[in-house]
């Protein structure tokens, strides 16, 4: 039996907030609660868990949030009213992809024989982006600073997770936590796992998460040592690391004194490639 299909246009307000409305025509096939749901992105095996909001439109229509990861999602991979298919698994478990098609007689899910997942379904969530077990990005966020800390004990340098100091452009600071850091010696590191996008595009949404990185590492004390720990991804359109690109794009960004560092996951060991 065909899945329930819908298209759907990035609206700005879509794109910009990481979330959309499903319409009447797939009511039925999506659950009738609100909680979590999963949405597969692209043709791939990456996922995310969203949330189904039935109270924000007034008809009771599905609305889904992706947040942050969803937003990404759309800004990496697409454009403003670009139309993508949503196809619809089963009433916990949706799948977004590039290109759209029309589909007729669709069987609602009351008349479906479906294996509904438990609604704490996050704790099975597996993706090319994620270690097994993960719940989302954030979670996998963790697992990688857990493994940046682990290289770094390796190499004789014990560091704190969640570690804050104070930080400001002028006098006035305010606390800011780092991942990793140590008062002595004085280290602050930022880690981040992202990765090319599925289609090679150039991350947008993510080059921005690293200028804000930088940003912070300006602002912080000179006598601290910076190091923002990153995951060595190698793209064959670009021919270079997702690293090695953001250094050769923004190195004007990159304040004096910081180190990047390229962890490579199949040999399990760091590189300072700056």
């Amino acid at each position: 039996m065909d899945l329930p299909k819908y298209d759907l246009t990035i609206s700005k307000t879509y794109f910009n907030n990481g979330f959309f409305n499903l319409g009447i025509k797939v009511n039925d096939f999506i659950r009738h609660d609100e909680g979590p749901i999963e949405i597969l992105l692209g043709e791939t095996s990456q996922t995310i868990v969203a949330k189904v909001n039935r109270s924000s439109n007034t008809n009771k229509t599905p609305r889904i949030m992706g947040g942050e990861e969803l937003k990404y999602w759309f800004q990496d991979n697409f454009k403003i009213e670009d139309v993508i298919l949503v196809e619809i698994i089963n009433p916990l478990k949706i799948r977004l992809v590039g290109k759209s098609s029309k589909q007729k007689n669709l069987t609602p899910i009351k008349n479906q024989q479906i294996n509904v997942i438990h609604p704490d379904m996050k704790n099975s969530i597996t993706n090319k982006f994620q270690r097994k077990g993960s719940r989302s990005n954030a979670h996998v966020g963790k697992e990688f600073e857990k493994i940046a800390k682990r290289f770094f004990l390796s190499q004789g340098l014990h560091l704190d997770s969640n570690y804050k100091i104070e930080i400001g452009v002028s006098q006035i600071k305010k606390d800011h936590v780092f991942d990793l850091g140590s008062d002595n010696p004085k280290i602050i590191v930022e880690c981040k796992s992202h990765r090319w996008t599925e289609t090679d595009k150039i991350p947008s949404a993510k080059r921005t998460v690293w200028n804000e990185a930088m940003f912070y590492f300006f602002i912080t004390p000179k006598e601290y040592r910076k190091i923002f720990f990153v995951l060595k991804h190698f793209s064959q359109k670009w021919n270079e690391t997702l690293a090695s690109h953001y250094v050769r794009l923004n190195a004007h960004l990159i304040p004096h004194g910081v180190e990047i560092w390229e962890y490579d996951e199949e040999i399990e060991t760091a590189l300072k490639i700056y």
